[in-house]
């Protein structure tokens, strides 16, 4: 179990730089209720948000960098416990519908 708390640059209304972090990052912001995933190292230019609370982030070449769950102790079963695993990724569920947004 991993288990840490960073103060939410995002949820202050500043962009996220996470140019200081070479490998993906976890982030739950308490305070805000936020959970933020970072997949590079690259600086957050834009972000949409694709459903009611979660938040695609973007660099600045259009690629997708990071996702941000809001309210994420509503939407999960306990924000501060990750488990972690390198195998077979979980392909038995519905398949993303291309050029529909929901």
């Amino acid at each position: 179990m991993i288990s840490r708390c960073f103060v939410s640059r995002y949820a202050l209304g500043q962009p996220i730089n996470v140019n200081d972090a070479a490998h993906m990052k976890i982030i739950y912001d308490a305070d805000a209720d936020i959970l933020q995933i970072s997949f590079t190292q690259r600086a957050v230019e834009e972000t949409t948000q694709i459903a009611p609370g979660l938040v695609l982030d973007y660099d600045e070449d259009g690629q997708v960098v990071g996702i941000e769950l809001r309210k994420a102790s509503q939407r999960v079963s306990d924000p501060y416990k990750i488990d972690y695993s390198v195998g077979q990724a979980s392909l038995d569920k519905p398949q993303p519908r291309v050029g529909e947004q929901h």
